[in-house]
């Protein structure tokens, strides 16, 4: 078993290194930090949204998270006991009326809702990743008005295409297209995040995940945390990005701006040095 574990993530990374384009780090750019001011997480018990949590809490900026989930968990009570968060049990992800209030209070919502196609029938999988991210943006946009400048951060998966061979990976492209075609013409912006590998850390490492995360740096892998902090300088930037797909490597790319951005502002950089607005 070990082998041939140690052989995947052999694997992985030689995959990674030979399809790597390197990319300059981003530029300096105006940021909106009212973008991210009000939040909603979808997902926050996942591996990937649980760290997507972390960054929205860790961030100065994010005066409130609204987290929409069906259970509790220690890690969310504590977050709430906090005051930056607001739990929400919610059951029916086609249904959002119970939620009106809050659709029309938040500027962005990153949703990583999901589940391994392992788990679940085909019918379920595309209910759960199609169906439910489009019900909820047809109802935020209802709420919300269709000229706000809000902002929906959609996980979706490395292999992500209309003509794979894996239904999970056509399902996935599927909810993008769908996404980008409703919300055309309106202030909503959707991008989507295609991260290639998931680095575990804290209670969720595994021993056999380990191989992956020393070959890390010839990989396209990433933190989960890492994505959250990616989103947010992804919406702080605002218009400058006008929406679509960005993959692994620009998942790191944007996580490094951010942390440079908020490095800047500690050692005395003025805080409103680039705060104008970039809508």
């Amino acid at each position: 078993m070990l082998p041939a574990l140690i052989l995947l993530a052999l694997v992985t990374a030689v995959t990674g290194w030979c399809g790597r384009t390197d990319r300059p780090p981003l530029a300096p750019a105006a940021v909106d930090r009212s973008r991210h001011g009000t939040v909603a997480v979808f997902g926050a018990t996942g591996l990937i949204g649980e760290g997507v949590l972390s960054a929205m809490l860790a961030d100065p900026d994010v005066r409130t998270v609204h987290v929409v989930t069906r259970r509790r968990t220690p890690e969310l009570d504590a977050a709430a006991a906090t005051g930056r968060a607001v739990v929400h049990l919610h059951d029916d992800f086609l249904d959002y009326t119970a939620l009106g209030p809050l659709l029309a209070d938040i500027d962005a919502v990153y949703w990583a809702l999901g589940t391994s196609a392992f788990n679940v029938s085909n019918e379920e999988y595309s209910q759960i990743h199609v169906d439910y991210p489009v019900r909820f943006v047809t109802s935020w946009l209802a709420a919300r008005g269709r000229t706000a400048a809000i902002s929906f951060h959609l996980v979706s998966g490395s292999g992500a295409a209309a003509d794979s061979w894996f239904h999970w990976a056509r399902e996935k492209a599927r909810a993008e297209a769908l996404l980008t075609e409703y919300t055309a013409g309106t202030g909503l912006r959707v991008v989507a995040y295609r991260p290639g590998g998931i680095v575990r850390t804290g209670p969720r490492a595994r021993w056999y995940t380990q191989p992956i995360r020393l070959l890390q740096p010839l990989t396209s892998a990433i933190e989960p945390v890492r994505i959250g902090e990616a989103m947010l300088e992804v919406t702080a930037r605002g218009a400058a990005i006008e929406g679509g797909v960005l993959d692994a490597r620009d998942l790191t790319r944007y996580a490094n701006a951010y942390r440079a951005r908020l490095a800047a502002e500690v050692v005395g950089a003025p805080r409103g040095q680039h705060a104008e607005s970039a809508r």
